[in-house]
């Protein structure tokens, strides 16, 4: 009589579960990759019914977690300063449906996002970063399998959740979080996966989480001498770009640039000739409103008509947005904002910021700040590292 064995079932959290990654820590880090995708509730946008399910979702999460989340005194101010500018800055818009999108994107998703990621990661430590992973990778992987039915190289068509930017941004902090896992744990695995971040963070063509990934892999590296080594290879690469794209390198030396990208015959005014147009615009609307700017996503009424025939809501640069809508005022505020989050940052809480604010050079606005702040804030008090 022949021998039987009992069916073996693998369970598809089974090798996750190894390190740490239980479905109920997937539920929450799922909610919190939400939070950061989606940015806030939806306010003043159309109705679209996938945002309104992920909305659900977090702010169930949210909820649940609430009373788990003991952020430091010092951070609670800061939340606290933020909210009474940014209400304070909504009486001066003359553009209220923008204004409040943003607000919703950075203030709304920003504290969202904080409660969901604070209290698990103080919880489940690096399992939760291995959560947050796990659930990044899934989401890779539907975008693909979507992409491949509507258009996998056409940027016009939706990153399933997101468009090409935040999708890249998400992407690239995935590959960061996976990357400082793999310095402290020396696994293989983890550098693999952070490879494949950053290939689907290439794949979504946005030059700023591009150049923010390259300028906080320094402060993801363990050893000083290689953390010195990527600084300069930072500092030349970002440099080489952004002189490349103003035209302001010899074209004898980017001929072979050119043959690879096929543009042999005509030159292309591209990105970021807009964004220097845009920073120009910036520049002169801070000089006719220097210390309190023109006000919270006022800067498409004041920009040139160039620019305003392209539609554009906001100047793709951090340092543009606060100079022409918040003017001097601006700078010192979020400036101390700033300051202060990277001195209570270390680790990878500081190279998510450096990260943010290097993105935040080429692509985003307001709604993307919630990356910028509260994101480095959960990883502030980092006992894993």
């Amino acid at each position: 009589m022949a021998t039987t064995y009992p069916v073996q079932t693998v369970h598809p959290f089974r090798r996750w579960r190894s390190v740490g990654v239980t479905p109920a820590l997937f539920l929450h880090a799922l909610a919190f990759y939400l939070s950061l995708a989606i940015g806030g509730v939806g306010i003043g946008e159309e109705v679209d019914v996938m945002r309104m399910i992920a909305s659900a979702l977090v702010l169930f999460s949210a909820l649940v977690l609430i009373n788990r989340s003991h952020p430091p005194r010092a951070q609670v101010i800061i939340i606290l300063l933020i909210f009474i500018y940014t209400l304070i800055s909504l009486y001066r818009t003359d553009a209220l449906n923008l204004a409040i999108q943003k607000l919703d994107g950075f203030i709304i998703g920003g504290v969202l996002s904080y409660i969901i990621g604070s209290s698990l990661y103080a919880k489940f430590g690096e399992n939760f970063l291995k959560g947050f992973i796990f659930v990044a990778n899934f989401i890779l992987l539907l975008t693909v399998a979507y992409k491949l039915n509507f258009g996998f190289s056409d940027r016009q068509v939706r990153f399933f959740l997101n468009g090409p930017i935040v999708f890249g941004w998400l992407m690239a902090i995935a590959g960061l979080v996976a990357l400082s896992i793999a310095e402290h744990s020396r696994s293989k695995k983890f550098y693999v996966l952070s490879g494949f971040f950053v290939i689907a963070m290439l794949w979504s063509a946005s030059k700023g989480p591009l150049i923010g990934f390259i300028a906080a892999i320094p402060f993801v590296l363990v050893e000083n001498r290689i953390r010195r080594i990527m600084s300069l290879v930072t500092l030349f690469v970002a440099s080489f770009i952004v002189l490349s794209e103003f035209h302001l390198i010899p074209k004898r030396l980017l001929v072979q640039g050119n043959i690879f990208s096929q543009d042999t015959t005509s030159e292309n005014f591209g990105s970021i000739g807009i964004r220097r147009a845009m920073w120009q615009d910036a520049w002169s609307i801070f000089r006719s409103e220097p210390f309190f700017g023109v006000g919270i996503a006022n800067w498409p009424q004041y920009t040139s008509l160039f620019l305003r025939q392209y539609g554009f809501e906001y100047p793709h640069n951090i340092l543009a947005e606060i100079l022409s809508e918040h003017g001097a005022l601006g700078i010192i505020f979020w400036g101390s904002i700033l300051v202060f989050v990277f001195k209570i940052t270390h680790g990878l809480s500081r190279a998510i910021l450096m990260f943010s604010v290097s993105a935040l050079m080429f692509s985003g606005d307001m709604s993307y700040w919630r990356l910028l702040i509260f994101l480095p804030l959960i990883f502030a008090s980092e006992k894993v590292r």
